[in-house]
């Protein structure tokens, strides 16, 4: 193993190369690029910290290895995710045609991404991750997880590496794509005094990982008395040594602490070291803020970007443009507000629907950003227009005159290059 740095410069340093093309990056594992064909036979599942881990693999497609990466590796998708396993395949550039659908029939709650093949986490009592290719949505591979785990959300270390948290298991689930097989990573050293860190949200920097941990009373809900945190995570170390100690000076394995517990999607800035993280608090309790935290230092502080309103999903574009999206009490239906902000006047784009819309899709090489609306038409929601909707990142502009109708409600959403 070789021996890496691991003190804040030399994170640093890996961190800045993983992405070199783009001023600000946005992605669950930058550097990704399209998976290669792996004909190797299932592995029985395992866990490399010693842990028994119940987890299996089963294939119900084969892909040649010409389909990823051949001809097909300069082309993009935006991959929409139903809340049943309903799945749709977009061009990425106008009209968005519509290239293939498909339904996993099974409930779903996260599309992650990772050059054209997309992880789908099945919560439980699925209890399952579907690897997709993109382009087909064809199931490449499904791995079985621990019953009753929870599933929340995936990132893609690289090309072959996904990591998969567990809301109901002190354990990440690392999938090897290209070996098919599992192991395991503790987050027990963070866990509050009921044992459950309440891991969700993942994303990435290279073969760095930073996970949303609630932290909270596990039967009540309740906060606790250590409080929300990021977990940090090196996978170039040893799988005992992964979870990073931000704070050694504290007793105990520290994570970073923010100041509520954390949701959505993060946005992650891997070339300047910076991830941001949106903190909802209910309208009636101010609303919430949103935090970036320093991948340096690992302190994290207000990221002046909330306007008094409840904070929702958001995307940052650069040193100055940013998508946020809000969420009021008023209207025909649980409201969701998305605007630029940064670019001056920008005529927000309200939707009312059974549920708040806290999902973005960000395709920085397109420049574009996507947002789904699972509105419905009723005689008091006759503004409504359901489906996917494209606008010019930078600009606001609306880059498709009327929405693509994916056929379902979107819960979640991904580019897939």
């Amino acid at each position: 193993m070789p021996n890496f740095d691991t003190s804040p410069r030399g994170r640093a340093a890996r961190l800045r190369r993983c992405a070199l093309i783009f001023p600000l990056l946005l992605a669950p594992g930058c550097g990704s690029g399209p998976p290669g064909h792996h004909d190797a036979a299932v592995d029985a599942a395992g866990s490399d910290t010693g842990t028994a881990h119940d987890a299996s693999a089963t294939s119900d497609s084969s892909l040649d290895g010409d389909t990823l990466d051949g001809g097909a590796a300069d082309r993009a998708r935006l991959v929409v995710l139903g809340p049943d396993g309903e799945l749709a395949s977009l061009d990425v550039t106008a009209p968005f045609a519509i290239r293939a659908s498909a339904e996993l029939q099974a409930a779903a709650v996260s599309v992650k991404c990772g050059g054209l093949r997309c992880a789908v986490v099945h919560p439980s009592p699925v209890d399952s991750v579907d690897i997709i290719d993109a382009l087909t949505l064809g199931v490449v591979r499904t791995y079985s997880l621990a019953r009753g785990a929870d599933p929340r959300d995936a990132t893609w270390l690289d090309d072959h590496t996904v990591v998969v948290t567990q809301y109901e298991s002190a354990e990440l689930v690392v999938i090897d794509v290209a070996a098919q097989t599992t192991s395991a990573v503790s987050l027990a050293a963070l866990a509050d005094a009921d044992e459950l860190p309440e891991a969700s949200r993942i994303v990435s920097c290279g073969h760095h990982a930073y996970v949303q941990l609630a932290r909270i009373d596990h039967e009540t809900g309740a906060e606790s008395a250590l409080g929300p945190a990021l977990a940090v995570l090196d996978f170039d170390q040893p799988a005992a040594q992964r979870v990073v100690d931000v704070d050694p000076d504290v007793m105990g394995v520290q994570g970073v602490a923010l100041a509520s517990r954390a949701n959505f999607d993060m946005p992650t800035d891997c070339v300047g070291a910076r991830l941001f993280v949106a903190e909802p608090r209910p309208l009636f309790s101010g609303g919430g803020e949103y935090q970036v935290v320093d991948l340096d230092t690992f302190a994290a502080s207000t990221f002046p970007f909330s306007n008094g309103a409840q904070v929702g999903g958001f995307e940052v574009v650069d040193a100055t443009l940013g998508w946020r999206i809000t969420h009021t009490d008023f209207g025909p239906g649980a409201s969701s507000h998305l605007e630029l902000v940064g670019a001056g006047l920008f005529p927000t784009y309200n939707t009312f629907s059974g549920y708040h819309v806290d999902e973005l899709a960000l395709d920085r090489v397109a420049d574009l950003l996507f947002f789904p609306d699972p509105c419905t038409v009723t005689p008091s929601n006759q503004a409504c227009q359901r489906g996917v909707h494209a606008f010019h990142a930078h600009s606001g502009e609306r880059a498709n005159e009327d929405p693509v109708d994916v056929g379902f409600d979107a819960i979640d959403l991904a580019i897939a290059r």
